[in-house]
C-alpha cells in the first residue's frame, strides 16, 4: 500500500490494520488486534479522551507530591541539626525513619484498595503527607524523637501509594497507544518532583523563614491539590446504564416467520 494512500494514519488498532513504513517507502499492513476487550469498550463508551487524560494528570499529581515531600527531607534535616543541635546518631535515625513504614504498609495496600477504594487510600495518603509537613516545625521544638515520628508517619502514609495509583490507572487506561501515554503523564509528576526538590527546596531554605518555609509552601500547595483530588478523582469510570451493555442482542427465538410465537397457530390462508 503506498504511503500516499494511507497518509499520516500511523498505527491503527481495533480491527484496523497497522501501518509500518519500511525503507522503500511502502507500508506493510499488519493486523495487530481484532476487537477491544469488554473493559476497554466500557471505558470508551462512558468517557472521553479528555476526561481520561485529565484523570491521568490528577493521578500524576499524587506522584508529584509524594516524591516532592520525600525528596525535600534530605535538604531540611541539615538545617534541623544545625538549629537544634541534634547528634550524628539522631541525624541518621531521622534520615532512616521514612523507610520502615514505607515498606511495611505496602503489604496490606492491595486488599485495602479493594475494600475502601484506591481514591480513599490516596486521600488518606494526602492527609498523612499534609499532617507531616505542617506538624514538622512544631515537632522540631519537641526534640529529635518527635521529628523522627513525623517523618516515619510520612513513610507509613506513602507506602500504599504505588499500589493505589496503579489500581486507578488500570481502571481508567485502555489498551493501545493511549496506555504508554497514560504511564508517561502519571510518571511525569515524579520527574517534576525531583527537579523542584533539587532547585526550589534550597531556595526556600535560604529565605527569611528558613526550612520552615518548605513545610508551609509545599503543605499549602498540597492542600489545594487535595481539594481538587477529592472533587474530581474517581476510582473508575462511571458505570454504563443497563441498556448500554455490550452483550449481543439476539432475536427472539420463539418467533416464526409469520410474526407469531410458537404458542399461536398460523392463520389459514
Amino acid at each position: 500500500v503506498p504511503l500516499s494512500a494511507v497518509g499520516r494514519a500511523g498505527r491503527l488498532r481495533y480491527g484496523r490494520a497497522a501501518v509500518h513504513p519500511d525503507g522503500a517507502g511502502i507500508a506493510t499492513m499488519v493486523d495487530e488486534s481484532s476487537e477491544p476487550s469488554d473493559h476497554d469498550k466500557a471505558i470508551l463508551a462512558c468517557t472521553t479522551r479528555t476526561s481520561r487524560l485529565g484523570t491521568y494528570a490528577i493521578i500524576g499529581g499524587q506522584h508529584l507530591f509524594n516524591y516532592l515531600s520525600r525528596f525535600a527531607i534530605p535538604y531540611i534535616v541539615p538545617h534541623l541539626v544545625a538549629e537544634f543541635g541534634f547528634s550524628d546518631a539522631q541525624r541518621s535515625a531521622i534520615l532512616n525513619s521514612f523507610t520502615p513504614g514505607y515498606i511495611l504498609t505496602q503489604i496490606p495496600a492491595a486488599p485495602l484498595c479493594g475494600k475502601i477504594g484506591a481514591k480513599t487510600v490516596l486521600s488518606l495518603n494526602n492527609i498523612g503527607l499534609l499532617s507531616s509537613l505542617i506538624s514538622l516545625p512544631i515537632a522540631a521544638k519537641q526534640g529529635a524523637r518527635a521529628v523522627w515520628f513525623c517523618i516515619a508517619l510520612m513513610g507509613i502514609m506513602q507506602g500504599p501509594f504505588i499500589v493505589a495509583q496503579g489500581a486507578m490507572t488500570s481502571a481508567w487506561s485502555i489498551a493501545g497507544p493511549e496506555r504508554p501515554l497514560a504511564v508517561f503523564i502519571i510518571r511525569l509528576g515524579g520527574n517534576i518532583a525531583k527537579l523542584v526538590a533539587s532547585a526550589v527546596t534550597p531556595l526556600l531554605c535560604s529565605t527569611r523563614w528558613g526550612w520552615r518555609s518548605v513545610c508551609y509552601v509545599y503543605g499549602g500547595v498540597l492542600a489545594l491539590y487535595s481539594v481538587t483530588w477529592n472533587l474530581f478523582a474517581r476510582n473508575s469510570p462511571p458505570p454504563l446504564p443497563p441498556s448500554d451493555s455490550f452483550t449481543d442482542l439476539k432475536p427472539d427465538e420463539t418467533s416464526t416467520e409469520d410474526g407469531n410465537s410458537d404458542g399461536d397457530q398460523p392463520k389459514p390462508k
